[in-house]
C-alpha cells in the first residue's frame, strides 16, 4: 500500500497533524471502492483471471486487431514505481536506522546498512519466491505491531520531557500546503488499490462472497497500524527535525543501564528491518511478475518446473535489484524531502488507476473497449510522464509545489477517463 512507509507517516503526521488521519482512512475507502468496482463493475470473467491487465489487453486486441498497449504501458509504469518505492523505503528506513547503530553515523554506514537489509530481502526472495514471502511476513507482522506500539511510547516520552512553558504544534493545521499535499496522499492511496497487482492477484483466487470480507478486514486492519504510526508524529515535539528527536530519544534509550530502554530500541531496529523485509520482498515478486508476464508475454502461473524460466526470473530480479540499488545511491547523494518524494513517485504512477477503472467499466458493454486504442493510452503516458518530470523539477527546487502537481494530475486522468468513455457511448449510439 502507497503511504505505508513509516517514516513517511511519521512526518506526514508531524507536518500535516491530525488531517493526516485521513491517508489511512483513504486506504479503507480505497479497498472498498476496489470490492464495489470487481463485484458490481467488471464483469466476472475479467476479475476471476489471474492476470487482469492481461484479459482486457486479449479483449482489446480481439475487438481492435493488431496489438494493444494496454498491458505493457500499465505494466512498465508500475514496474519503475515499484522500483522507486523499494529505494525510497529502504532509503527513508536506513537514514533512520544508522545513527542507532553507529556512533558517527554518516553516508557510507547508511548506505552499509541499505546494503545489507536490501540484500538479505533479495536474498530469501530469489531462493525462496512467494513461498518465502508467506513464511516471513508471519515472523514481520509481529514485528511490526511491537515497533507500532514502541515509537508511540517513545514519542510520548520525548514529548513528556519538553518544558511545558515551550509552545507545542496545533492538532489541526489547515492552510493551502497542508491542503493540497492532503489531496494528493488520499488520492495516492486509493489509486494505489486499483493498480496492485497483489489486490488484482488475490481478487481471482477469491470467491465473490469472500471478496468483501478479505478486502475490508485488510483495509480495516491497515487502518489501526496506519493511525498508529501517524500518531507518532503528532505525539514528537515541536521542532524543525521530527525525526532527529524521535532518533534523539532512541539514542537516550541505547544509553540507558537499564534493560527495557535498551530493548526498546532494540524492538525499534527489528521493527524497522521487518518493515523493509515486507516491503522489499512483495514489491520485488510484483515487479518481476509483471515484466515476466506482460512484458515479455510468458506465464507464471505455469505448474511445471523449468530451470531455464527459473534462471530467467532471477536473472529479472537482479536486474531490478541493480536497478533499485542505483536509485539508493542517487536518494543517498541528493537527500531530498522524504515526505515529497513519495508524493511524487505515488502521484504519477496514480494517473493509471483512472486508467484501469476507465477500461473496467468499458469491458461491461459488447464492444466497448475497442476505444481503448493507442491514442488514448498515450494520453496516460503523456500525463504520467509529464507529471513525474514536473514533480521532480519541483522537488529540487519548491517541494510543496509536488503535492498541487500531484492532484492536478490524477484529476486530469479522472477527466480524459470521462470523455474516454463519452466516446465509447457515442461510438455505440
Amino acid at each position: 500500500t502507497v503511504g505505508s512507509g513509516i517514516v513517511y507517516l511519521v512526518l506526514g503526521g508531524y507536518q500535516n497533524r491530525i488531517l493526516m488521519y485521513l491517508v489511512p482512512l483513504a486506504v479503507l475507502l480505497g479497498y472498498l471502492l476496489l470490492y464495489l468496482f470487481a463485484a458490481r463493475v467488471v464483469p466476472s470473467k475479467f476479475v476471476a483471471n489471474r492476470n487482469f491487465l492481461q484479459a482486457i489487453d486479449r479483449e482489446i486486441v480481439h475487438l481492435r486487431g493488431g496489438r494493444s498497449g494496454f498491458a505493457l504501458t500499465i505494466s512498465l509504469a508500475l514496474v519503475l514505481a515499484y522500483l522507486l518505492f523499494l529505494a525510497f523505503e529502504v532509503f527513508a528506513t536506513s537514514q533512520f536506522m544508522t545513527p542507532l547503530l553507529f556512533e558517527t553515523p554518516g553516508t557510507g554506514n547508511t548506505i552499509l546498512v541499505s546494503a545489507v537489509i536490501f540484500v538479505v530481502a533479495v536474498a530469501y526472495t530469489l531462493a525462496g519466491g512467494i513461498s518465502a514471502v508467506f513464511k516471513t511476513d508471519k515472523i514481520q507482522i509481529v514485528c511490526v505491531i511491537a515497533v507500532v506500539l514502541t515509537l508511540i511510547a517513545v514519542a510520548m516520552n520525548a514529548k513528556s520531557a519538553i518544558p511545558s512553558t515551550q509552545p507545542s504544534e496545533p492538532l489541526l493545521r489547515w492552510d493551502a500546503t497542508t491542503f493540497w499535499a492532503m489531496a494528493a496522499a488520499c488520492l495516492a492511496a486509493i489509486a494505489t488499490q486499483f493498480y496492485s497487482l497483489i489486490n488484482w492477484t488475490a481478487l481471482s483466487h477469491l470467491e465473490l462472497r469472500h471478496q468483501r470480507s478479505v478486502l475490508l478486514g485488510t483495509g480495516s486492519i491497515t487502518v489501526v497500524l496506519l493511525s498508529c504510526i501517524v500518531t507518532v508524529g503528532l505525539l514528537l515535539p515541536a521542532g524543525d527535525q521530527p525525526l532527529e528527536a524521535l532518533q534523539g530519544a532512541l539514542a537516550e534509550f541505547n544509553q540507558a543501564s537499564e534493560l527495557l530502554p535498551r530493548l526498546a530500541v532494540w524492538i525499534t531496529l527489528a521493527g524497522l528491518a521487518a518493515i523493509i523485509f515486507s516491503t522489499v520482498d512483495s514489491l520485488m515478486i510484483a515487479a518481476v511478475l509483471f515484466i515476466y508476464d506482460n512484458v515479455l508475454h510468458r506465464d507464471s502461473y505455469l505448474r511445471t518446473e523449468d530451470s531455464r524460466e527459473l534462471r530467467r526470473i532471477r536473472s529479472l530480479s537482479l536486474v531490478c535489484f541493480a536497478a533499485v540499488f542505483g536509485g539508493l545511491i542517487y536518494l543517498h547523494l541528493t537527500q531530498p524531502n522524504l515526505f515529497y518524494l513519495l508524493l511524487t513517485i505515488a502521484s504519477g504512477v496514480g494517473v493509471f488507476a483512472p486508467m484501469l477503472v476507465t477500461a473496467g467499466y468499458l469491458s461491461r458493454s459488447p464492444r466497448g473497449l475497442a476505444v481503448m486504442g493507442p491514442l488514448v493510452v498515450a494520453v496516460y503516458i503523456l500525463l504520467f510522464l509529464g507529471t513525474f518530470v514536473t514533480n521532480l523539477i519541483a522537488l529540487q527546487y519548491a517541494p510543496q509545489f509536488t503535492a498541487w502537481l500531484g492532484t492536478l494530475a490524477i484529476l486530469s486522468s479522472i477527466g480524459w477517463s470521462a470523455i474516454v468513455i463519452i466516446l465509447a457511448r457515442a461510438r455505440r449510439a
